[in-house]
């Protein structure tokens, strides 16, 4: 059917070759192009010629529009049709992506589920997500590749030999990084002695400041009131280099941060009837540093000694906070100290190296808190003090020294907010007989 549309005039060069009518086979939306038959001209000259005025009659029947100034600036098409998408459009997308994944993933795992298949649903939805997270991303383009795990350069393990090793080590590589656990033999004159200060010290702290047994220790005997005997099976030295090297560069951080707010350390006894392991001289009395107890589970152990402590994991509800609590007694540890069913319900407990700094000393609890109080006073805001230690009275069992009236609480705690401020040294596996 022709276009209605009234007929502009045509140039001069293409009015001497417009023919009378249009062919069957040719259709054009403008009558004046619908005389131009380029398929009936078989010369390749006459179809060059009639190419270029099919193309000049285009152009002038239906020239393109002219951009103006601002349509100028706005971006052109790209390569494939589109305009270059910028980043929050980017970003829309790979949203929409995203939640459009997700809800499809999300709807198919409860479809398995609502149909009795939650092993297979839960297959499903694992293998979708992995094989998305392996394939390309959200947003549709693939993920670099991880890089493999370097070794620190030369010249820096060359600075991290220089921190001091306990004598005692059988690991003297600075380069390795793993977590040895080297078990002590109790049949050598060093191993054995080690044992009977460790018994001796879990049996000694076990009582109060007066020698008096505490009622509500573990370690006591309910039926005859008396201290129950402990036998130490086995004990093991934790040796990373990598807990290690935090461990010492921490205690030069507190230096430094002493000195920078002008913190006078007050010297306290945290530890008076823990003997000092310490056979090198390491530990640094002008930051209290000194050994502590800690109890824990068997499923803590190898966690604890591949990867140290981590005070992000504990408890807001505990009466200092979420920190990590330690004990001078070990009565106090042992309360912790859970069975091991697969190693002959055998208890554990370590006993660590401890920065208490200069700590806050306090009698009331410190619930919802993930650091140690402000100093306040003269002190710059938010300069802390660099640990909590819960005072302990030699006073009768049942007096409540954390501000609440169900806390008889009648040992002394220690806790810091900052796994660096502890290395994890021995780990004392016992039975009680």
């Amino acid at each position: 059917m022709p276009c209605r549309l009234p007929r502009p005039a045509l140039p001069a060069a293409a009015r001497a070759h417009v023919p009378p009518r249009c062919p069957r086979h040719l259709w054009h939306p403008h009558p004046a192009l619908c005389r131009l038959p380029l398929r009936g001209v078989h010369s390749p000259p006459q179809q060059r010629e009639a190419g270029d005025l099919h193309r000049e009659l285009a152009a002038h029947f239906h020239p393109p529009p002219r951009a103006s100034p601002a349509a100028a600036a706005e971006p052109q098409p790209d390569a494939h049709g589109g305009e270059e998408r910028t980043r929050a459009e980017r970003l829309r997308w790979m949203l929409m992506g995203a939640f459009a994944e997700i809800g499809l993933i999300g709807a198919l795992g409860l479809a398995a589920e609502f149909m009795g298949l939650r092993v297979a649903g839960a297959l499903l939805t694992g293998g979708l997500v992995g094989g998305v997270a392996y394939k390309q991303s959200f947003d549709g383009s693939k993920p670099e590749e991880p890089l493999p795990p370097a070794r620190l350069p030369h010249a820096a393990v060359l600075e991290e030999q220089r921190i001091p090793l306990p004598s005692c080590w059988v690991t003297k590589d600075a380069t390795d990084v793993h977590s040895h656990r080297i078990t002590i033999d109790p049949t050598s004159a060093e191993g054995a002695a080690l044992y009977r200060q460790i018994e001796d010290l879990l049996q000694h702290t076990s009582s109060s400041y007066e020698g008096k047994p505490h009622g509500s220790c573990l370690g006591i005997d309910f039926k005859s009131g008396e201290l129950r005997a402990f036998k130490v099976v086995k004990v093991e030295r934790i040796e990373n280099y990598a807990l290690w090297k935090a461990y010492w560069h921490k205690k030069r951080e507190l230096v430094d941060h002493h000195y920078a707010h002008n913190v006078r350390v007050r010297k306290v006894n945290p530890a008076t009837r823990l003997p000092d392991f310490d056979k090198d001289g390491l530990l640094d009395p002008a930051l209290n540093e000194c050994f502590l107890f800690h109890g824990t589970s068997a499923v803590m152990v190898p966690i604890i000694a591949d990867s140290g402590y981590d005070e992000r994991v504990a408890t807001l509800k505990g009466g200092f906070g979420a920190g990590i609590y330690f004990a001078d007694q070990g009565c106090k540890a042992k309360q912790y100290a859970s069975k091991d069913p697969a190693n002959d319900g055998l208890r554990v407990l370590l006993i660590n190296r401890v920065l208490l700094g200069d700590p806050a000393c306090v009698n009331d609890a410190m619930r919802r808190v993930r650091r140690p109080p402000e100093r306040g006073g003269d002190f710059a805001p938010g300069v802390t003090f660099d640990s909590v230690m819960a005072k302990s009275f030699d006073i009768v069992y049942g007096h409540p020294i954390i501000g609440s009236e169900d806390s008889q609480v009648e040992h002394r705690e220690v806790v810091i907010y900052d796994h660096r401020q502890v290395y994890p040294e021995f780990i004392v596996w016992f039975s009680k007989d």
